[in-house]
């Protein structure tokens, strides 16, 4: 008689802890060669960061700012449509990156609805003077 898979009506040719291939899963201990890559799969994993070291120097800065601003003045500045009146957060005029985060001067103070509204309605804030394309050369370039 041969010797097959202790699978129930299993008749592939078993491994050493006695299973096939299809059905190791069902052992007690993983073949060797099964460990060994979940070994090398979970020495692997590594979570990614969220900011390198250099942005999140940049974030505690940026977060102190914020503080500092709306300590000084509580009021938005956007006054869209939807205000509130009091500035939750700030608003980038220029799109958010390195060179510009710490820039008082293309940050205004906002609600979150003026935020969204400005998003929401990129023909409204460019005439207002809310949203500036960093792609677009400005005369003082």
């Amino acid at each position: 008689m041969d010797i097959v898979c202790e699978f129930p009506l299993c008749k592939r040719h078993p491994e050493k802890n006695g299973y096939c291939i299809s059905h190791r899963i069902y052992a007690s201990e993983p073949s060797s060669s099964q460990s060994d890559r979940s070994k090398a799969v979970t020495a692997q994993k590594k979570p990614i960061a969220r900011f390198s070291e250099k942005r999140q120097k940049l974030q505690v800065k940026y977060n102190k700012l914020v503080k500092e601003m709306l300590a000084d003045n509580k009021m938005c500045e956007i006054k869209s449509p939807d205000c509130t009146g009091i500035a939750e957060g700030l608003h980038h005029i220029e799109k958010r990156s390195a060179r510009n985060l710490l820039d008082k001067t293309k940050l205004k103070r906002s609600c979150n609805y003026c935020n969204t509204f400005v998003e929401n309605n990129v023909s409204w804030a460019e005439k207002k003077g809310f949203i500036i394309s960093k792609h677009k050369k400005t005369k003082n370039a």
